[in-house]
């Protein structure tokens, strides 16, 4: 049988009889002749022998069992594509075949071809097809012959010549065989079948070399070769008596898996790698061809969680809204991760949260693989596995829907290169860039922020607080209840006196910070090539701005658009004189102790789980009678918690915009904003030269800012108040709906034509 395949060949052959009970008579003594002398050939088919020592050999080997070699076999080297080498190995002297005697190389590959004969081994006749053989179309083969009476056995396997020796890469199982014949008194056969195949590494112990010796000696054999080791075993075996099993003595060992098993596996490995990485490519092409011809006139946003219920919800009903009043031509498509969300729900929602009312219903896609962008998918790496997540989850959203516009709306930069391959114009307005030259700053200093594992420093991951002094009760609104334990430091400081003020956790290690600062380097190098794919990019704030130029390095298609704020519906909740008398005149040394009021919403399982340990953990400060927590609350019971507030506090460090702090300035409460990014930059800023809010650091700043409006006079906090309000006008949904119409108006307007 001869196997081949796109790149080598391999044979092998083998005579068995099919009989019960072992081979006896001539019949083994055929069998035993050609097996021995393949068992010879292989051992002396190395690197560095000469044919003709292989052919002497294996002639001697018949000769002792009284049989003889067929003539017309030849052992053959085997080539790439090719079954008759070059090089040849005869099995029988004769004048009529005559050969050069060439030399074993390493790394070729020959295949031994024995035929044993009972009879005188000459070839008898050729047959083949005259017409076929006369066009070169058909090699003819001499048919071998021999007399009636007679037996013939033929062994074939192929060799691999390896530096360290031979190695059988075909091989077969042997009957078991009871010859008349025996080699015990030919002490060359011997000494050849004591050959190993393979190479024994220098240095080897000299108390098996002196039993070897020993050994070599009572069997009469004298070693002429040193390079060849000698196994007592093997000695033994083939010096036993005339009736013996070749299954235990001449089979040889069963190879080791070294180079072919090696070979083989890593084969297979490659043409399935191959086929399967070949089959990813195809079937990503055909999907992504097919989105392109199938591209319709429309938008799609891309917003997996439309119930988060924060200020990148408003952006994204807003910037329906703007869609639908600019081009009402296109189709609004929104890619959501929420499985019971509706064209009517959504519409309805954006109405109940934020008092956004679209023109009409938008269309749903529906996304089943959230998972893949969830935090907690990824407890390593987790900006990596989220950025990865996120292209899987587009790719599902662009294949079920593909727009002619690609909105982002949550910053999930790593989908606009998959976005460009479906053929759309992409579009994203990010809040906040998802690496910033501040957090590899950060790392670097091993100071406490988000992102920063615990072993390089606790990790604190802000949104953002408000703190509203109603009447005598003080209220702290927070956008994400998930972050409510992250601030639990401040109220801390506010109700237990005895309390040190926060400071940050710090356990890491130089090397691990070390290691962050290549990772969120390496990060922020991939995410300015995925960010730069964008064809408009908005972003909310001047920090935000200063940050994605640096990182995305397409300023001119960069635009500042401040995100929306209903300051209209807040106006008329706030100012007035009666609340802010009666907060005063309550706020004295007999007053009862304030009140907390957190306001937030909960976006799974994960999120309610940290608003039950903030409330734990007020039980545990003894302020669970002074705390009150508000959940998923509508737009309006938010306005009305907003139109009391005299203050509020936002303790977000690097806040990219901070739209919470214009709502309550909004609000006529005056701001507390930490003295950072966007609230410094863009909102906290004097207005007619008058001041509208504090900018603070640390606790003990927040304490004194909070004491400073406490004891303001009324006149001078109603002033600063309506500096506050005047302020955030800059902000409002109709200034944001002008801004955004400006910016997107160049992209929309080839659809339009």
């Amino acid at each position: 049988m001869k196997l081949s395949g796109r790149r080598f060949i391999a044979v092998v052959a083998h005579t068995h009889v099919l009989q019960e009970g072992p081979v006896t008579g001539r019949a083994a003594d055929v069998i035993a002749a050609a097996n021995t002398a393949a068992e010879v050939a292989l051992r002396l088919v190395r690197p560095g022998r000469k044919e003709k020592e292989v052919t002497e050999a294996i002639q001697k080997v018949a000769a002792a069992y009284d049989c003889k070699i067929v003539e017309g076999v030849l052992s053959h080297q085997l080539k790439q594509f090719e079954i008759d080498g070059n090089k040849v190995v005869l099995s029988v002297s004769s004048p009529d075949t005559r050969v050069n005697d060439a030399e074993f190389e390493e790394n070729e590959v020959y295949a031994i071809d024995i035929v044993t004969s009972s009879g005188d081994g000459k070839k008898r006749a050729g047959l083949g097809l005259v017409e076929c053989v006369n066009h070169d179309l058909l090699q003819p083969y001499h048919v071998l012959h021999e007399k009636p009476g007679d037996f013939v056995a033929h062994i074939e396997f192929a060799v691999l010549l390896m530096s360290n020796g031979s190695d059988r890469i075909t091989s077969h199982s042997l009957q078991e065989l009871q010859p008349t014949k025996t080699i015990n008194d030919d002490p060359e056969i011997k000494v050849w079948l004591a050959l190993g195949t393979k190479t024994e590494k220098k240095g080897g112990g000299k108390k098996k070399k002196v039993a070897r010796l020993k050994q070599d000696i009572r069997n009469g054999v004298t070693v002429t070769d040193n390079r060849r080791s000698h196994t007592s075993k093997e000695i033994s075996v083939f010096c036993c008596p005339s009736s013996f099993s070749f299954r235990s003595s001449c089979s040889p060992k069963k190879p080791k898996p070294s180079i072919r098993t090696r070979f083989m596996v890593t084969e297979i490995l490659f043409w399935v790698l191959k086929s399967a990485l070949w089959a990813l490519v195809f079937g990503f092409l055909s999907v992504v061809i097919k989105g392109r011809k199938n591209r319709k006139r429309a938008v799609g946003f891309f917003h997996p969680y439309t119930n988060d219920g924060g200020g990148g919800e408003r952006v994204l009903w807003c910037a329906v809204k703007a869609i639908q009043e600019e081009n009402p031509n296109l189709d609004c498509i929104i890619y959501t991760g929420d499985h019971d969300a509706s064209p009517e729900s959504l519409s309805g929602r954006a109405v109940d949260r934020f008092g956004v009312e679209l023109l009409y219903p938008p269309q749903v896609v529906h996304l089943y693989k959230r998972k893949w962008i969830e935090e907690g998918t990824y407890p390593r790496f987790t900006m990596f596995g989220q950025s990865f997540g996120s292209v899987c989850l587009s790719w599902e959203a662009l294949s079920k829907f593909t727009p002619l516009f690609y909105f982002d709306t949550s910053g999930y930069a790593f989908t606009y290169p998959l976005a460009r391959m479906f053929g759309c114009k992409v579009i994203c307005y990010t809040h906040y860039p998802t690496i910033s030259l501040d957090m590899i700053s950060r790392v670097q200093e091993r100071s406490s922020m988000y992102n920063n594992d615990a072993l390089i420093s606790r990790s604190d991951q802000t949104v953002g607080v408000f703190m509203y002094i109603i009447h005598h009760t003080v209220v702290i609104y927070v956008v994400d209840v998930c972050i409510f334990d992250k601030f639990m430091h401040f109220f801390i400081f506010l109700f237990s006196s005895d309390v040190a003020p926060h400071k940050p956790f710090f356990c890491g290690s130089i090397w691990l910070s070390r290691c962050k600062v290549i990772y969120y380097t390496f990060f922020s190098w991939i995410y300015g090539i995925v960010g730069s794919c964008t064809h408009l990019a908005m972003v909310n704030s001047s920090w935000t701005q200063s940050h994605i130029e640096k990182i995305w390095r397409i300023p001119e298609r960069t635009k500042r658009v401040y995100p929306p704020c209903d300051t209209s519906g807040l106006q008329a909740h706030t100012l007035q004189l009666e609340a802010f008398s009666v907060a005063i005149r309550k706020l004295d040394a007999e007053s009862s102790r304030p009140k907390l009021q957190f306001v937030g919403s909960c976006r799974n399982t994960a999120d309610e789980e940290r608003l039950q340990n903030l409330k734990d953990k007020a039980i545990e400060l003894k302020i669970d009678k002074d705390v009150e927590f508000y959940e998923n609350l509508v737009y309006r019971d938010l306005v009305r918690l907003l139109g009391g507030a005299i203050a509020g506090i936002h303790s977000m460090i690097d806040e990219h915009f901070g739209i919470s702090v214009v709502e309550y300035m909004a609000a006529g409460a005056i701001p507390i904003a930490h003295n950072s990014a966007g609230p410094k930059m863009d909102i906290v800023l004097q207005e007619n030269g008058q001041q509208t809010g504090f900018l603070a650091r640390d606790v003990e700043e927040y304490a004194d800012a909070i004491l400073k409006i406490l004891m303001m006079p009324e006149i001078d906090r109603l002033e600063m108040a309506a500096a506050a309000r005047r302020r955030a006008g800059r902000f409002s949904e109709q200034k944001f709906y002008e801004d955004f119409k400006a910016a997107i108006s160049p992209i929309l307007c080839p659809a339009s034509n």
